[in-house]
């Protein structure tokens, strides 16, 4: 017999070492966090890109408060642009004296521990070595500009405390020459175009606190194609030549959010998610907007192949290891599921739980999902049969799942109780809330406060009412809480 297997292949144009490099972390120097003065609370950054002077001048506004008690002088990074001019809040000028290095700015009187005070800082440079590039046209990509700031470069383009340990919110109003687009993070407020100099201005703003490395831009003549994610922008912006990449190469980041979402217990809490092409060697997750090297940008290849066989095989294993980035189709029927449930490595036992629903009408199906959920020695295989029983339409999966929610690994108890609160079912309220009380995995907990919410059961708001102020890590528990009373007060 013959055996057709189609195969998506993405192939990418850099390939990682064979060995993951080893790193002796007893040999690394100890470092401490860097002291602080004042803490900055905004960063309004104005600044003209010049891409064919490859110059930039900008003023940023720094806003903060101080730390001590008679605070004279902010000092602030700065590197590689030359400040001329630095001003008040009321449009005083201030003294300031610039090393090659950093900025000291006289306040006029010395301010009161926690006095909040604003400053204007104006600025000129051209080319910086590090923390701005500017990169001429080739073959591979347009003329542009975009930051490449970790871990503490971003003063090289701006004057600001430059260190992880200070987090501040942020506005980013970039001018540039009309057909250019300006990527940054946070949400865009406004485009301004002036016809009469040729220019267009982008203005963003980051609401969110953030360090400073993390603050981004980029402009080029991108193209942006949008999509989103329940709600969320995700946007990709990419050269004119890519446009037919993209579906390609960013069309599963939606997928791959919900998926970090579920995982995770908390959803995506920034404004929207940008991926913007940039002519580095990798990526660089900035907040809300991260920049990816165009090299990854690849076509849909699929390719066929067909294997001969003289017997009908049980187990066909393709790319062992695991090594593509790819996506495979080989057309199964239930017996090969269920031998590959048994049988094959990890990724292959998990991928046959899931493939398994296609025969969940068959009862070897149910029989075969409950054994792995309570015998499989792998957790993330036994999350995986949890996962599929959970879209049964059985009567005997409640009782299975209630018994994986006492199962030793958190994500699978996890998995059980989000599977038993799909079934809405009031009976089991009172057993969720049990879970919540006596599981010691705050993940687990915050999945059980989601189950009573999809119950509909309204005399469990009191109850819920007081989780919400449960301290937890990333406020795991108050959240799920919050999403259980608005699900229970929207029936």
């Amino acid at each position: 017999m013959r055996r057709t297997v189609h195969v998506l292949v993405l192939v990418l144009a850099f390939a990682a070492p064979g060995v993951a490099q080893q790193v002796d972390w007893s040999k690394k120097a100890l470092q401490s966090e860097r002291s602080r003065t004042y803490d900055v609370l905004h960063y309004r950054i104005v600044i003209r890109l010049d891409l064919e002077q490859k110059a930039f001048e900008g003023e940023t506004t720094v806003s903060l408060t101080s730390f001590r008690e008679g605070l004279e002088t902010v000092v602030l990074d700065a590197e590689e642009f030359t400040v001329t001019t630095v001003v008040s809040d009321r449009g005083e000028p201030l003294k300031f004296e610039q090393s090659a290095t950093e900025l000291a700015v006289q306040m006029t009187r010395p301010l009161r521990l926690g006095e909040t005070r604003s400053f204007t800082c104006y600025y000129k440079g051209r080319d910086p070595k590090i923390g701005l590039r500017f990169v001429a046209e080739t073959a591979n990509n347009p003329a542009l500009v975009f930051s490449d700031s970790f871990p503490d470069h971003v003063h090289h383009w701006f004057p600001c405390f430059d260190y992880p340990n200070d987090k501040a919110t942020s506005e980013i109003i970039a001018t540039v020459k009309s057909g250019l687009k300006v990527a940054a993070n946070g949400r865009l407020l406004r485009v301004a175009e002036d016809p009469s100099a040729g220019t267009v201005t982008h203005h963003w703003s980051q609401e969110l606190p953030q360090s400073t490395y993390l603050i981004f831009l980029a402009a080029a003549p991108y193209v942006v194609v949008q999509d989103s994610c329940k709600g969320l922008p995700v946007d990709y912006w990419v050269y004119p030549q890519d446009v037919k990449k993209v579906s390609a190469t960013y069309g599963k980041t939606p997928k791959m959010i919900e998926f970090f979402n579920r995982i995770f217990g908390y959803d995506y809490p920034w404004q929207k998610y940008d991926q913007i092409s940039v002519p580095s060697g990798g990526s660089a997750e900035s907040t809300s907007a991260t920049a990816m090297t165009h090299s990854i940008m690849v076509d849909e290849k699929e390719e066929v192949f067909d294997f001969p066989a003289e017997t009908k095989p049980l187990l066909i294993r393709f790319d062992e290891g695991n090594v593509l980035i790819k996506e495979v189709n080989i057309p199964k029927e239930l017996d090969e599921l269920l031998y590959q449930l048994r049988n094959a490595d990890v990724i292959g036992r998990m991928s046959a739980a899931a493939a398994l629903l296609q025969f969940k009408h068959d009862p070897r199906t149910f029989e075969a999902l409950a054994a792995s959920a309570q015998g499989e020695p792998f957790w993330a295989v036994r999350r995986s049969a949890i996962e599929a029983l959970g879209k049964l339409q059985d009567k005997r999966v409640t009782a299975v799942l209630k018994k994986a929610s006492l199962d030793a690994h958190s994500s699978v108890r996890t998995s059980s109780l989000a599977a038993l609160g799909d079934l809405k079912d009031r009976g089991l309220a009172d057993f969720f809330k049990e879970h919540f009380e006596k599981d010691e995995s705050e993940l687990v907990k915050a999945e059980a406060l989601r189950a009573i919410g999809k119950t509909g059961d309204a005399s469990f708001i009191p109850f819920l009412e007081k989780c919400v102020s449960i301290r937890s890590y990333r406020n795991n528990v108050g959240n799920a809480a919050t999403q259980a009373l608005k699900q229970l007060r929207t029936k």
